[in-house]
């Protein structure tokens, strides 16, 4: 979080100087992501989230096309528990380029924090197919046990224990889930 900050600092400056440039306003939008994220108290984490906000929809108009945007604002979204928003936005996101798995992760993502589990895992399963890459799929554990679906939520808390091992917090919540399972 102090990092965020001062790289924060810096590209403001950079804003002043380059308004047109897109990756500046992403990146001042990341990082005030990465403050919210950090952020403990409710009325600085909103306010954060919607400076956030601001800087990547000044990047978007910039770049309206630019999908690395799409996934801030998506993050964004999902750090403010709106869930409705996450998915249109994801869906306009997967509009762009069908192609693109992130785009995907969303969408499910928020069709199950939605209480739409089917459509959820659907769009998870074809973000796997499409992107090659590992997700946080300690997002997708949180989001089932919303629903208080455990079996969901102990898939993924696997996925999560495989890819950092070495988190004894992880490994508890997956021995929580198991217990829960029976």
């Amino acid at each position: 979080a102090e990092y965020s900050a001062k790289a924060l600092e810096i590209l403001k400056i950079s804003a002043n100087a380059q308004p047109k440039f897109t990756r500046t306003w992403l990146f001042m939008g990341v990082f005030t992501n990465v403050l919210a994220a950090k952020e403990t108290k409710a009325e600085k984490k909103s306010a954060l989230l919607s400076e956030s906000k601001v800087y990547l929809e000044k990047a978007l108009q910039l770049s309206p096309k630019r999908q690395d945007i799409f996934w801030e604002l998506e993050k964004n979204y999902l750090l403010a528990e709106n869930f409705q928003a996450m998915k249109e936005l994801a869906q306009k996101c997967a509009s762009i380029d069908q192609s693109d798995g992130i785009c995907y992760w969303f969408w499910g993502i928020a069709e199950i924090f939605l209480g739409d589990q089917d459509s959820g895992k659907k769009h998870i399963k074809e973000a796997e197919e499409k992107f090659s890459g590992a997700f946080p799929y300690l997002q997708l554990g949180v989001a089932y046990m919303s629903q208080k679906n455990y079996e969901g939520a102990s898939e993924a808390y696997e996925l999560v224990v495989k890819y950092e091992p070495n988190n004894a917090s992880y490994h508890a919540v997956l021995a929580f889930l198991y217990k829960e399972i029976g």
